[in-house]
Parts: structure tokens; sequence; C-alpha cells
């Protein structure tokens, strides 16, 4: 410290034998003072404008954004204020949802200086108005050659489609249109869209924002970066126009040893008319196995599985006949993850998770094992043989 003192006596003392004050001689070097210096996002079409001043020089500093295909130069308008040059520099948001440019200045003969980043964020859109009535945007309607607007289901449904592949490229994620096929009952799904022609594009965005968010939480959940959407239009009521919009994704995600059911969870509230008790309460055993389903693969059950009552099932085949149009196949060996369908457990028979195999012992959990009346209640996790099992003409739909 003596030493840095020393040297700092030593240069003033020359400072003031050549006759400069030492305020001059230690003013700071002429450089852009931006008003923005935080990153931000700007949705994708919308602008925004710097204000740069240059502070200590009248040189012309060059202003640019460092990815033009991601930040367009809307203009440069130079004004001088208290004495100094300063620049409205607008830029517009024109790149894929998730993508960034940093913005630039530069003074002559000094170095590039970055002031901050810009993320391009989802466009939003608004609905349209001609002669005093509304022009729904997601609800895709176009005019036609008489002038009258109807609605396209197959716009309207890209167009939801569009609003959600942007929300998640700006959360990072990656649309893989390979997924935008598979069989929503044999996929893992995340929470399908629920909405009609006549929401205003405002309501839309935030139905959609909810899908979004769940798509995210189950693509964290099952360890997976890519998604798909299965988006079918639905053109049989030109005037209520109901897509299937619905996210799919391949899970990553394994379990040594299946963990217990969170009841309070989303898959048990509110799935397939399933309000359970924290307790796991409130809960038949077709609906036990759909929530638990879709708590450990993120698979959701068809209507052919947990509408059956396996007990008629010997005497009506074509009933798993339905269960295999819809994309599962069934056998009569246990497989962990596969749903149990025992005809003999009762009267009306019984459904139950498989949680492991271990040669002759299956374990199985279900709910509502009481069974005539049914007592709604879970019941853990419960070892049966094979054998048993076979006494009951069970049958396995297999999820994986």
């Amino acid at each position: 410290m003596k030493k840095a003192g020393k040297a700092v006596s030593v240069l003033m003392a020359a400072v003031l034998a050549a006759g400069v004050s030492a305020p001059a001689a230690f003013a700071a070097a002429p450089h852009v003072q931006s008003d923005t210096t935080m990153d931000f996002t700007v949705d994708r079409g919308n602008t925004y404008a710097f204000k740069f001043t240059v502070i200590g020089s009248h040189s012309n500093p060059q202003i640019a954004a460092g990815n033009g295909a991601v930040l367009r130069t809307e203009n440069t308008v130079k004004k001088v204020e208290n004495g100094n040059d300063t620049y409205y520099f607008k830029v517009r948001a024109i790149g894929s949802c998730g993508q960034e440019s940093a913005v630039y200045t530069t003074l002559p003969g000094q170095s590039a200086v970055r002031h901050c980043k810009i993320k391009v964020g989802v466009q939003h859109h608004k609905d349209d108005y001609k002669d005093g009535a509304p022009i729904y945007y997601y609800g895709g309607e176009v005019q036609d050659k008489y002038g009258w607007y109807n609605e396209d289901g197959q716009l309207a449904a890209n167009r939801k489609k569009q609003y959600l592949i942007d929300y998640m490229s700006y959360m990072g994620y990656t649309h893989n249109a390979s997924l935008d096929s598979a069989n929503v009952w044999t996929t893992p799904t995340a929470k399908q869209y629920s909405g009609n022609a006549f929401d205003s594009a405002a309501n839309v965005e935030k139905a959609l924002d909810a899908t979004a968010k769940d798509l995210v939480e189950e693509l964290k959940k099952h360890k997976a970066t890519e998604y798909g959407i299965n988006a079918v239009p639905d053109n049989t009521n030109l005037d209520y126009n109901t897509e299937q919009i619905i996210p799919t994704f391949k899970s990553n995600l394994t379990y040594d040893t299946n963990p217990d059911p969170v009841f309070t969870s989303k898959y048990y509230q509110g799935f397939y008319n399933l309000h359970a008790t924290a307790e796991g309460g409130n809960m038949g055993c077709e609906q036990y196995v759909t929530g638990r389903a879709k708590e450990i693969t993120g698979i959701t059950l068809a209507d052919s599985i947990f509408s059956l009552i396996p007990a008629y099932a010997n005497e009506h085949p074509e009933e798993y006949e339905k269960i295999k149009a819809a994309g599962y196949s069934i056998g009569t060996e246990p497989k962990k993850n596969a749903i149990a369908m025992e005809p003999g457990a009762s009267s009306l028979g019984h459904f139950e998770y498989v949680e492991s195999v271990d040669g002759d012992n299956i374990v199985l959990s279900g709910g509502n094992g009481k069974y005539e009346p049914g007592d709604g209640l879970y019941y853990g996790r419960v070892t049966r043989t094979k054998s048993t099992l076979e006494k009951w003409n069970t049958v396995y739909v297999y999820l994986k």
C-alpha cells in the first residue's frame, strides 16, 4: 500500500508541474451512456427504443444489434440534449421466440460496448372488428367470397398450435414435429387446451398459457426437452369450433421403486372427475388406476379402459377389442406399470395398478377394495400370486 501511495503522489506531482489541473487529467474517457442496462424481453413484432447519450465527445457512435435476424433496426434519431449528443435507437423483435441479441455502441478508436441483451418473447394477438362485430383471431375466422366470416378449423388449430410452440421456444424447449402425430392414449401428454371459437384472443392465450405451463412441469418431471402438439381441427360445426390441442412427449423417467401416490397432486384432483381426499378417499378403483397411470407414466388412459366393467369382459370380448383399437396391447402376463383388469375379483370385477413383479409375486395398488358397496379408499400395496390373479381371469393392459 505504501508503494502505491508513493506512486500516486509522484504522478500527481508530475501533473501539477505540467500545469494541468487534477480533474482534467483524470476525467473519464468519452463514452456512451444508455438508459437501459438490464437484459429484458420484447414480444415478437414489438419495438423498443433506446436512449444513448454520448458523454465527453461529439463523435458519432456506431449503434447496432448483434444479430440483425433477431433485432431489426427501425430507425435512429439524433438530438442535442443538455449539450450532449443523444441518439434514440429503435429496434423491432423479429427473431424466433427465445432467441436473443445484444445491443452495442462503438465510438471511434474504442472497442464495442455491450449495453444489454434482448430476448424475443411470445407474440400476442388481438381480435379484429368489422361493423362492430368481433372477428376472432383464434377462431380462424376468414372472409368468404360473399363477405361473410366463417371459422376455418384448420387455421384455428394451427394458430393455437403456433402460440404454444412460441411459448415453449421462449422457455427453451424444442418442438419435435414427429411427436405431433403420436397416439395421445399411449404417449405421455400434458394438459389439454379447452376453449371454443368465440373466446377472445386474450382468453385463448390465457388458456394456452395454462397448457404450456403444465407441459413445462411435465417435461421437467419426465426429464424431457422435446414435445409435440397433437392438433386436430373440428369443422363439424363452423359456428362452434372446438379443436383437440394436446401436447405430447416421450418420458425419460424411470423408477426402481414407484413412489407412493400423492393424492393432493393434480393427478388425483379434477382428473376424470376424480377429487380424492388427502388420505386417498373418495375414489373408485377405475379412477384410482387412471390417476396412478398418469402420475407414474404420464399417460392418459382411454375411455375404453376405465369405462369397462371387468366382470362383463369375458362375455363381451369386443370390449377388449376397443382397448386394442385405442393403441394398447393386452395380455395375461403381469408387467410393471400395467393395468390389471380382474373380472373374478368381485361380482363386478376390479382394477388394480401393477407396481412391481418379482417372480410369482405381483405387487399391486388400488382403491375401493371392499367392492359392493365400495368404500372409496386407497388400500395401499398388496402382494398377490400369479395363480390368484389367473383364477380371477386377470387381463393386463400394457402402458409401456
